[in-house]
């Protein structure tokens, strides 16, 4: 089940900013041209961002806090 997380994720990634992609850190993302333009690579990114983002929000609702990002 795919959430409105992992579609703003794929827009994003349409844009050119990949969170969930590895990096330094730092904005640099560690991929090749080929892992770039993998569909399966940017699918396993938006299933990792969406799951964390996820959790982040259930965790703040269960402590009683919203979360808006």
């Amino acid at each position: 089940m795919k959430h409105d997380i992992h579609e703003a994720y794929l827009a994003m990634a349409k844009a050119g900013y990949r969170p969930a992609a590895p990096g330094d850190g730092f904005g640099s993302i560690s991929l090749t041209r080929k892992q770039l333009a993998d569909p399966a690579q940017l699918e396993r990114e938006a299933a990792s961002y969406d799951a964390t983002k996820l959790l982040r929000m259930a965790l703040a609702q269960i402590e009683g806090e919203t979360h808006d990002g």
